[in-house]
């Protein structure tokens, strides 16, 4: 039991020694986003992890302080007034090397009322981007690895049977993402790494005596 607990202490500590994280931040501004079933490279990339380190565990992604925002301009070609709004319904993905951070986007823009025959700007309809993926070590280690973005969906006006769109559906994203890499190091582990390990043994060791000695 002792033997065994004991061995316990040591593996935590060799842990608590030997497993890091390193992480790469990325962004993008303003970027427009192709509406369709493809994603697009947004000219950012992320550093692969540095193989000097030690040996790649795992991988996570975390987007913070993200948006996705739509514009269009309509036509009202009916003969009565009529309040237009552009509708964004669809998913948004941000994704590096296979891991894919999704949003499920459904947001309407404020409604505009609009004459007969007369054109509206519509949105900015907007919404905000968050999320992880976590996934294993396969590729991710050297070089450069690009930001994909896309969205799956749609940008549609709402109102009057004989509302026209004028112009393509603008639809752009802009954000803030984090790629955390968790490693073994295979440095040797600093002075204090040892002593703080010692501390630990020592004092399951002086445990173990004084209940040997009640016994």
């Amino acid at each position: 039991m002792k033997k065994t607990l004991l061995n316990i202490v040591l593996a935590s500590v060799a842990t608590a020694a030997f497993a890091d994280t390193t992480s790469v931040n990325f962004s993008w501004a303003s970027q427009n986003v192709p509406v369709s079933l493809t994603q697009a490279a947004v000219n950012v990339t992320v550093a692969g992890f540095n193989g000097a380190l030690g040996t790649l565990t795992g991988v996570s992604i975390n987007l913070t302080g993200t948006s996705v925002v739509g514009t269009a301009t309509a036509q009202n070609q009916g003969n009565v007034n009529s309040t237009l709004s552009l509708l964004l319904i669809g998913n948004h993905t941000v994704s590096i090397n296979g891991l894919t951070v999704v949003n499920n986007i459904n947001a309407t823009s404020a409604g505009l009322l609009t004459l007969p025959s007369a054109t509206a700007t519509l949105g900015p309809v907007s919404a905000s981007l968050s999320g992880t993926a976590a996934g294993g070590p396969s590729g991710w280690t050297g070089g450069t690895i690009p930001v994909l973005i896309g969205f799956v969906g749609a940008a549609a006006v709402s109102g009057t049977p004989q509302v026209q769109i004028l112009s393509t559906p603008t639809v752009t994203s802009s954000g803030l993402g984090t790629v955390t890499y968790t490693y073994t190091a295979t440095n040797v582990p600093e002075a204090e790494t040892y002593v703080a390990g010692l501390a630990l043994v020592g004092m399951a060791g002086y445990g173990f005596y004084r209940r040997s000695r009640k016994a």
